[in-house]
């Protein structure tokens, strides 16, 4: 039998006018869900390209969990008592390492560039543009299957108007960054640009 490991993904309180990230990404990850992108665990008849996306999960829910486990500590804790927080119940990827993390093992198999552009076309196709497309988000599993993570800026279709060319340049854009940059920062010992300007 497999096990599935969860984890909650924590949004902490944004000041009124910015960016709510808690809800931009359930939305995408309702987009992705709905479009079949985003596919449960259980589902291993699909190549899987996302981690799933249980459910929101609410203040009152939070504090519930925490009551009955010891094992919550720290500031998360301290910050539920002290005003709103909500999370994302969602699939945990155990054995994923990051782009970011380990750029090497793209660059002894760079055929993953391929994979990764693909997967997100696919979302794309799902009707949903990422908006922050870095090596951080991209993950990558010991089968060779590629991740996007954190779409805590997207936008989808669903609410926004999302003109074709903005996908077609943010897959441009992960395309050169990997062969151009992390790739080629790796076999040089150098530092790639995209993290030498903090992105």
């Amino acid at each position: 039998m497999r096990v599935c490991h969860r984890i909650v993904k924590l949004f902490f309180p944004q000041p009124d006018g910015e960016h709510d990230h808690a809800t931009a990404e359930y939305l995408a990850y309702c987009s992705l869900i709905a479009q079949r992108v985003c596919l449960p665990p259980s589902d291993t008849g699909a190549k899987r390209i996302v981690p799933y996306c249980y459910s929101l999960v609410s203040r009152h829910n939070l504090r519930l969990q925490m009551k009955r486990h010891t094992l919550w500590k720290g500031p998360a804790k301290q910050m539920l008592r002290e005003g709103p927080l909500c999370g994302l119940l969602m699939e945990f990827l155990p054995d994923c390492t990051t782009v970011m993390a380990d750029p090497a093992r793209l660059a002894n198999q760079p055929e993953l560039a391929d994979d990764i552009v693909a997967a997100l076309r696919t979302i794309h196709g799902a009707g949903v543009l990422h908006r922050d497309p870095l090596p951080r988000n991209m993950m990558l599993d010991p089968e060779g299957g590629v991740w996007w993570v954190d779409f805590g800026l997207a936008e989808n279709t669903a609410y926004s108007a999302i003109h074709g060319t903005f996908c077609d340049s943010e897959v441009r854009r992960v395309d050169w960054l990997l062969r151009n940059d992390v790739i080629p920062a790796v076999r040089e010992g150098r530092m790639a640009v995209w993290e030498s300007l903090g992105q």
